[in-house]
């Protein structure tokens, strides 16, 4: 069912209910009606808000093992650093993290697919610095990160809606002693 419009459809509408909203109208007749479809559509496809949640999360992370549990491969540095930069930049993506991060507060089944998410998420982060999961210098420049992304949704924002605070990826890295582990080599 990835491939499916009708489903891509009622995922581009939660999501923007969520950068633009937070949870306040995230419910699943919102959602129904922002995507234009009928309540049962939506239902079909997720019939719990918690679904609906899950699949945003896969998302914003669209790597997951496989059913058998096959690790999966590691994302190009490009989409790393795009998520990095995701972080600081973009306040839709902030206010959508912050508002699951609030609700799971709430929701125990929420909060328990928040720290998978934010701990696969991490964990690619650490091994794009060659370091293990839960790398204290990783986990810290992580929360740098977030932390300058709040900063940023609370504050000024440019003309085109994005962060423009000037964060520099690379000289944060280099205070938390970072560096791109080195790219495997391409299979001939």
């Amino acid at each position: 069912m990835p491939d499916d419009p009708v489903r891509e459809k009622i995922l581009k509408a939660a999501l923007d209910l969520m950068q633009t909203y937070g949870v306040k109208k995230f419910t699943q007749p919102q959602v129904a009606k922002a995507a234009g479809v009928r309540q049962s559509h939506l239902t079909y496809y997720f019939p719990k808000k918690i679904d609906l949640i899950k699949g945003l999360l896969q998302g914003h992370l669209p790597h997951h093992a496989d059913a058998g549990g096959t690790p999966p491969a590691p994302p190009a540095p490009e989409a790393i650093r795009k998520g990095l930069a995701v972080l600081t930049s973009n306040p839709g993506r902030m206010r959508f993290f912050l508002s699951l991060i609030l609700e799971a507060q709430l929701e125990p089944e929420l909060k328990v697919l928040v720290d998978e998410h934010m701990a696969r998420f991490d964990a690619r982060v650490a091994a794009y610095y060659g370091r293990p999961p839960g790398d204290p210098d990783v986990t810290m420049f992580l929360s740098a990160l977030r932390g300058l992304g709040m900063r940023r949704l609370v504050g000024e924002q440019a003309a085109d809606g994005n962060a423009d605070d000037g964060v520099d990826i690379a000289l944060l890295e280099a205070r938390f002693g970072l560096v791109p582990a080195a790219a495997p080599a391409a299979a001939s």
